[in-house]
């Protein structure tokens, strides 16, 4: 119950907190006007009274966050995996295999410092401009509806592959780079060296006593890396013009639609603190020392 209570408190403040900064940065500038005034608390009260009762919710927004959350969720998993995978291997006794990771450290650190839009318009230019194999942006054909037939995933998967590969290797040399500094932080550990002592595989320790122990830390940054990978679609989306919440909102922006602009931005708080909450409950599956105390 102690638990439960502490997300739920948790989950509330950070919406809350969302919520009120939407409302009253834009209302700022009354201050600096001669004739406006600045809103008062029952003004702040019916606003969230408005919100309780489902009034942010847009259908632009309703219709951009399955894009967005398809994007993030495809490419955040993909690069998750495949950078910590790749990450513990250069960091791996297993003889070339391990050679071969660590010769490709200096191409992982050039990716990592690179932002993500950065190889969004290096893909555009190789396979847009010059190969002319994808198409230059959208979700899906102009004069098409997307659908779940064949034909529809085809079109989806041909307008999504260039989003979702620029964070995808973007991604992977962000995980690659933190789970290879773990594995060598951790190589002198008693546990380690104990292990080695009492003669089990190479194998066994590496899978069981290093990458075992790295994943808490991994799982930890990747839940709180959130908010900075959101970024990195949003401009992803921005460049490829993909229908998503960072387009919508960029469309917003420029249109002058506050409103639109208060729902996303209360939207993706909601979206946030789920998975804050959902980063709690998963830990004592990960570690059952966090379950027990």
């Amino acid at each position: 119950m102690n638990q439960l209570t502490r997300r739920t408190v948790s989950f509330v403040a950070t919406v809350f907190l969302a919520g009120s900064l939407t409302y009253l940065v834009p209302r700022l500038q009354a201050l600096w006007t001669e004739y406006g005034s600045f809103p008062t608390v029952l003004d702040f009260v019916d606003w969230w009274m408005w919100v309780l009762q489902g009034g942010f919710i847009s259908d632009k927004v309703t219709q951009a966050v399955p894009w967005t959350l398809a994007l993030m969720g495809l490419a955040t998993a993909v690069s998750f995996i495949i950078g910590s995978v790749a990450g513990a291997l250069m960091a791996s006794p297993f003889g070339k295999i391990g050679q071969v990771a660590r010769w490709s450290t200096p191409a992982a650190l050039a990716m990592y410092a690179t932002p993500y839009f950065i190889f969004g318009m290096v893909l555009i230019w190789l396979f847009v401009w010059l190969w002319e194999v994808f198409p230059t942006g959208g979700g899906y054909t102009l004069g098409e509806t997307p659908t779940l037939t064949w034909e529809g995933i085809r079109t989806l998967l041909w307008h999504g592959t260039l989003p979702t590969l620029s964070i995808i290797l973007t991604g992977t040399a962000h995980w690659l780079v933190l789970m290879r500094g773990m594995m060598v932080t951790i190589e002198g550990e008693d546990y380690v060296v104990q292990s080695r002592a009492m003669g089990l595989r190479d194998w066994r320790i590496f899978a069981w006593y290093r990458m075992r122990n790295c994943a808490l830390p991994q799982f930890t940054q990747l839940f709180l890396s959130m908010g900075i990978i959101f970024t990195g679609a949003v401009m992803v989306e921005i460049v490829f013009a993909y229908p998503g919440i960072g387009y919508l909102l960029q469309q917003a922006i420029l249109g002058n639609d506050s409103n639109t602009v208060q729902s996303i931005v209360i939207t993706t708080a909601i979206i946030f603190a789920i998975l804050l909450a959902v980063m709690e409950a998963v830990y004592p599956l990960i570690d059952r020392r966090i379950g027990r105390s």
